[in-house]
């Protein structure tokens, strides 16, 4: 090795270093939010947790560790999850809050349930849009189009399904144009218009029809129990936030089979895309 290039690697060296001390001293004080503005989670955080006998102050002995695992987590309110995690962001667009679901999936005494999934209707909207095509009879049209519906034909649509010309979210039609899809079934699957799925719907709800599956979202548990679903933006208000998880939350209910609503759900977690999570109380919503 020679000797310019060893001068070289250490004058990189120190540049590393320098640029690495100016970093941090930038960082810290906004990643981590002061206590004046998080009073409550920073006392919750710089608590040391309860210690069993062989514990000195949440710690073993002669450790300056804490064993944080034995301290219970203490619920929050959710608006003050959400200061949080707007303290937290350091996002130039603004995050997507999600809330994960911790559900008991207790069938019986010696058996647990399969997953579920199911539709929930959230009061405010965010992120991509539904896109939905409608097949009915050339006298609804304007109607479908006007409670928002993207595509709207009769039976020259069947042509262009075949085709899988058309893109779109969700396929919505009447009892009367039903038996025009027999053919299609296999090239539509999961799209396909369904009367236990609600797509099949009558002439007088084709405006509710709309309005419920443009702002629908679906929520699925896995085998142990955890639903992990998106319900708004970090700058929507707080109370557009709580109003879709409520809504969310009412929608798990649901699936409570013989359990207890009461012990059912077990926990929440109120999240953002590059956030911590907080676990917050579920007396303000059921």
């Amino acid at each position: 090795m020679t000797f310019d290039l060893l001068a070289e690697m250490l004058r990189c060296r120190c540049l590393y270093n320098s640029f690495s001390a100016s970093a941090a001293s930038f960082l810290s004080p906004t990643v981590v939010p002061s206590a004046s503005s998080l009073p409550r989670l920073q006392q919750h955080a710089s608590e040391p947790p309860s210690s069993p006998a062989s514990r000195v102050n949440g710690r073993a002995a002669g450790s300056r560790v804490f064993i944080l695992g034995r301290r219970k987590e203490e619920e929050v309110e959710t608006s003050e999850a959400l200061r949080a995690l707007r303290a937290y962001s350091m996002a130039t667009k603004p995050e997507t809050v999600e809330v994960n679901i911790k559900v008991d999936m207790t069938l019986k005494k010696d058996k647990v349930r399969d997953p579920f999934k199911g539709p929930v209707v959230l009061p405010h909207t965010f992120g991509q849009e539904t896109i939905i095509l409608f097949v009915i009879e050339s006298s609804y049209h304007e109607a479908a189009l006007k409670a928002g519906a993207d595509i709207v034909g009769a039976e020259e649509i069947f042509n262009e399904l075949e085709e899988e010309t058309l893109n779109f979210d969700i396929c919505l039609t009447t009892p009367s144009m039903l038996d025009g899809f027999k053919p299609l079934q296999r090239k539509l699957k999961s799209k396909m218009p369904n009367i236990r799925r609600g797509t099949v719907v009558g002439e007088d709800s084709i405006p509710e029809a709309v309005r419920q599956f443009k702002t629908r979202k679906e929520f699925r548990s896995d085998k142990v129990g955890n639903i992990l679903v998106p319900v708004g933006k970090l700058d929507f208000p707080d109370e557009d936030i709580i109003e879709n998880i409520t809504s969310l939350l009412r929608g798990v209910l649901s699936h409570h089979g013989n359990v207890p609503k009461s012990s059912f759900i077990r926990k929440v977690l109120l999240t953002s895309t590059y956030g911590p999570a907080f676990p917050v109380t579920t007396k303000q919503f059921l």
